[in-house]
């Protein structure tokens, strides 16, 4: 069989995202099953036009007789994709999530944001299989996108295998890097308003309170929108940019994970935590409530009470943070690449 990737996600912001890791690491798995296949892989970039990308996609499934095409990013082409374009061939989709339909006010502010928006979820409708992420993103397909869910197959996503226990734990070396001389909480995740960063600190300052300042909240990656306005609070660590590296050192000396988002498709970051042995505070809502119940603290995002008081029971309570990680250790088997990848072929198959 002659499998064609699309690899959009390399020419947007989506590349070090959740969408781009996500894609590139199912490509692989696929890849990496058997070699019975032959792959192929489409780039859309300098395409200006529906008409240029229509020609370039017939063009790319007559020269490689594909059979099968995996459209790993659909919303990160310039123009909506249209399934005539694939003729015979047939095509498969990754739906991570309804999160503009759910935000519209956020995501989708003008008609023609909206109008683009709706044209790439009628091109998944259309197409012959969508690969859900998770439970949650396959209902959300269903009552936001209107999707037929007897074309729904929902796979979850894996874990790079970096994202391990080490020993002996390296928090000393991320400490010296990264000036952290306490005790540390953990977020990673990116900076969108739906990652919930403000309500996180005001939490974290409360409970820090009460805990007699013994712990430091540590927050990854590019948020130079909070780094300003919080840089002067005690306690607060922006690190900037690391390295997958570092951030598995991160996770490994965190006393636990923090991630409160408002709203996901999956949550990665949930699970890299887990498999670094570190436990898990996390929201109630969304895909995380399913990849979290019962190995992880769940509460209400929306409410930094509740949050800040999960902060405290948790950081007071030892045994249940160390319940937390062989919880979670235990759990994030299930989630493997291989698998992942073998689910999509079975169900071209």
């Amino acid at each position: 069989m002659n499998i064609g990737f699309d690899i959009a996600f390399k020419q947007s912001g989506s590349k070090d995202r959740g969408i781009g890791r996500y894609s590139q690491s199912l490509i692989d798995s696929i890849m990496n099953l058997n070699n019975e296949h032959q792959y192929y892989f489409f780039s859309p970039n300098y395409i200006r036009t529906k008409m240029d990308l229509k020609n370039r996609i017939q063009r790319f499934i007559a020269h490689y007789k594909i059979d099968f095409f995996l459209i790993t990013s659909p919303f990160d082409y310039s123009v909506p994709l249209e399934k005539e374009w694939f003729g015979d061939t047939r095509v498969g989709v990754i739906f991570y999530d309804t999160i503009p339909l759910i935000y519209p006010k956020v995501y989708l502010p003008s008609p023609v944001l909206t109008k683009g928006y709706q044209s790439i979820l009628d091109f998944i409708a259309c197409c012959d299989i969508v690969y859900a992420i998770s439970e949650t993103t396959k209902q959300d397909a269903i009552s936001y996108g209107g999707i037929n869910p007897n074309i729904i197959k929902v796979v979850y996503g894996g874990l790079d295998s970096e994202f391990k226990v080490i020993e002996p734990n390296p928090i000393a070396k991320v400490a010296e890097k990264y000036k952290i001389a306490k005790p540390y909480l953990l977020y990673t995740g990116g900076s969108d308003f739906r990652k919930n960063i403000p309500r996180l600190i005001e939490a974290f300052s409360h409970a820090n309170n009460e805990l007699n300042n013994h712990y430091e909240l540590v927050i990854t990656g590019s948020v130079s929108q909070y780094t300003f306005s919080m840089s002067k609070m005690k306690n607060l660590i922006f690190t900037g940019y690391v390295s997958n590296e570092d951030l598995v050192e991160l996770y490994n000396g965190a006393t636990l994970f923090v991630f409160l988002s408002l709203y996901e498709g999956l949550g990665l970051p949930v699970l890299e935590a887990m498999a670094c042995g570190t436990p898990v505070l996390t929201s109630n809502t969304s895909s995380l409530e399913e990849i979290g119940r019962d190995v992880a603290y769940l509460v209400d995002p929306y409410n930094s009470d509740q949050i800040a008081r999960g902060m405290v029971y948790l950081l007071s309570n030892p045994s249940i943070l160390d319940e937390l990680k062989k919880r979670g250790l235990n759990h994030v088997k299930l989630f493997k690449w291989d698998e992942v990848g073998r689910k999509v072929l079975a169900e071209y198959n």
